[in-house]
C-alpha cells in the first residue's frame, strides 16, 4: 500500500494557496477595472446638441487654401456611452456665410473621452468625398480646442468647437410660466444680447408662430441683422437642414424664424 509523503502534501497545499492568491488578485483587478470604467462613464457628459466646428488651415499642398477658415454646423444627434454621431453642413468660409444652395452636407462619428473627443468627419463635395480627423481637448462645457487633419487639399491646422448658442437658465419660474408652450425651457433667455445675420439666397420669412405654415409677418432680406430673443423647443428638418425655430426682433417686429438660415453672432 502506497502512502503520500508529508513533503508531497505540503507542496500540493502550497500550489492550492498560490492558485487561491492568484484568483483573489484577478478578482481584485477585475473589480478595479469595473470601478474605473464606471467612473469614466459617469465623468463623460452628453454632447448631443448643436455645435460650431471651425478649421484654421495652417498646412496644405495648395497654397490658395493657406490660412483659410472653414466653419461647420454640427448636430450631434446621438451619444451611446462614449460613441457620438450626427449630421451637419459646411456653412462658413473665412467667417462669411456660404449661400444656402452651395452648402455641403457632412456626416460624422466620434468618441467622447470626457476631457477630450475625437471626430471622424465625412464630407461629400462637388468633385469628390473627403474625410477629416479632429482631435479636441475640453476647455469647459461649451468649448473645445485642438487640431485637425483632412484629405481635402492635404490640409491640417487648428480646430475649435463651441456650442451653437450659449445656455442660460437664469429665467425665473414665473417668467417661464408666461411663455407659450413651445417656448418652455428654452435654452436662451430674452436678456442675452445675441444677434444673428440672415444667410439665405433670397429672403427669410418672419412668422407669427414657429411653424413653416405660420402666418408671414414680413420678409427679412439676406445679410440683415436680427436680434435673438430665445430659442424654442420646436426643431425640425427644412430643406435638408435640421435646426430649431427662434423668436427674434427685427426692426421692432417680433416673430419666429427658422435657425437654419441664421448665422449666429454671440
Amino acid at each position: 500500500m502506497e502512502t503520500t509523503s508529508p513533503k508531497s502534501n505540503s507542496g500540493f497545499s502550497k500550489i492550492l494557496k498560490l492558485i487561491g492568491i492568484l484568483a483573489l488578485l484577478v478578482g481584485l483587478m477585475t473589480g478595479i477595472i469595473q470601478l474605473y470604467e464606471a467612473y469614466q462613464k459617469n465623468k463623460i457628459k452628453d454632447l448631443t446638441d448643436n455645435w460650431v466646428l471651425k478649421y484654421d488651415i495652417k498646412e496644405t499642398t495648395h497654397k490658395k487654401y493657406f490660412n483659410l477658415t472653414l466653419g461647420y454646423k454640427l448636430n450631434m444627434t446621438q451619444q451611446e456611452d462614449a460613441t457620438i454621431s450626427g449630421l451637419g453642413e459646411k456653412f462658413l468660409e473665412n467667417n462669411v456665410a456660404i449661400p444656402f444652395k452651395e452648402r455641403i452636407n457632412i456626416q460624422f462619428t466620434g468618441r467622447n473621452y470626457g476631457d477630450s473627443i475625437v471626430l471622424l468627419i465625412h464630407e461629400k463635395g462637388k468633385l469628390r468625398e473627403t474625410s477629416s480627423t479632429v482631435r479636441l481637448r475640453k476647455n469647459n462645457d461649451h468649448t473645445f480646442n485642438g487640431t485637425f487633419i483632412s484629405t481635402a487639399a492635404n490640409c491640417s491646422g487648428i480646430a475649435t468647437m463651441e456650442k451653437y448658442l450659449p445656455v442660460d437658465y437664469s429665467s425665473s419660474t414665473s417668467d417661464q410660466n408666461q411663455k407659450s408652450s413651445y417656448e418652455q425651457n428654452s435654452n436662451l433667455n430674452s436678456t442675452v444680447p445675441t444677434t444673428a445675420t440672415v444667410a439665405t439666397s433670397d429672403f427669410l420669412a418672419l412668422k407669427s408662430t414657429p411653424d413653416i405654415e405660420g402666418q408671414r409677418i414680413l420678409k427679412i432680406n439676406n445679410n440683415e441683422v436680427v436680434h435673438i430673443i430665445l430659442k424654442t423647443q420646436v426643431c425640425e428638418t427644412i430643406d435638408d437642414i435640421y435646426d430649431c425655430w427662434y423668436k427674434i426682433n427685427y426692426q421692432g417686429n417680433e416673430g419666429y424664424v427658422f435657425g437654419g438660415y441664421l448665422l449666429m453672432q454671440n
